[in-house]
C-alpha cells in the first residue's frame, strides 16, 4: 500500500498510519485498495496537494466502509446466490467475520444439516466464505468454522438487513430464525 501511495508523491513521506489503515480494510486486495483510496478522495478525507498527501481529519476518526462501487459489485455477486445461501450468510454476518456451521451457536433453529451443507457448498466453491478449522463446543459437538473471504463481503451482507431485523433479535429477544423464514 505504501509503495502504491508513493507513486503519486515520489520522495514525499506518507502520513503516518494511512497505508496501514487502507491495507487493513482492503486486506491487500488491489481492487479494494484503489476503490477505498478513491472513496476517501471523493469524500474529501484525503488529497494530494502540492505533491504532498493531506489528511483532512484525524486518522482515528476515519471510518472506512465499502465504497458504493464495491458494494454494487458485491451485491451483483450476492444476487447470484440462492435465497438459502443469502439467508445463511446474512445470519453469519451478524457474528463478525468468522462463524461456525453450528446453527444453534448463531441463535437460530434453522435446520442444522441444511445450514452446514450451505456453508460447506459455499466454501467448496470458494465463494464468499472459506474454511478456517474446527471448534469443539462444551457439549462435545464439533463444528466447522468459516470466515468471510473478505471483510467487505461480511459488511455488505450485514448492511443488507433491515435494522429492525437485528433489533428484534437483540432487543426484543425474538429468535433469530424468525427472519430466516420471513
Amino acid at each position: 500500500m505504501a509503495e502504491f501511495l508513493t507513486i503519486e508523491t515520489p520522495g514525499v513521506a506518507l502520513p503516518q498510519g494511512l497505508p496501514a489503515l487502507i491495507h487493513r480494510h482492503s486486506e491487500g486486495n488491489p481492487l479494494f485498495m484503489v476503490s477505498i483510496l478513491d472513496d476517501l478522495r471523493d469524500r474529501g478525507v484525503i488529497a494530494v496537494e502540492n505533491g504532498t498527501w493531506q489528511i483532512r481529519v484525524p486518522l482515528k476518526s476515519i471510518h472506512l466502509e465499502a465504497p458504493e462501487s464495491l458494494r454494487e459489485m458485491i451485491e451483483l455477486q450476492i444476487e447470484k446466490l440462492s435465497a438459502d445461501e443469502r439467508r445463511v450468510l446474512e445470519l453469519a454476518s451478524g457474528t463478525g467475520i468468522s462463524f461456525t456451521a453450528n446453527a444453534n451457536d448463531l441463535g437460530t433453529t434453522l435446520d442444522q444439516e441444511k445450514f452446514e451443507n450451505t456453508c460447506e457448498d459455499l466454501a467448496r466453491r470458494q465463494h464468499m466464505v472459506r474454511r478456517t478449522g474446527w471448534r469443539r463446543f462444551p457439549d462435545g459437538t464439533i463444528s466447522q468454522c468459516y470466515e468471510f473471504a473478505h471483510a467487505l463481503h461480511r459488511e455488505v451482507f450485514y448492511r443488507r438487513q433491515a435494522p429492525s431485523r437485528w433489533a428484534r433479535v437483540c432487543i426484543e429477544g425474538t429468535p433469530a430464525h424468525s427472519f430466516l423464514t420471513a
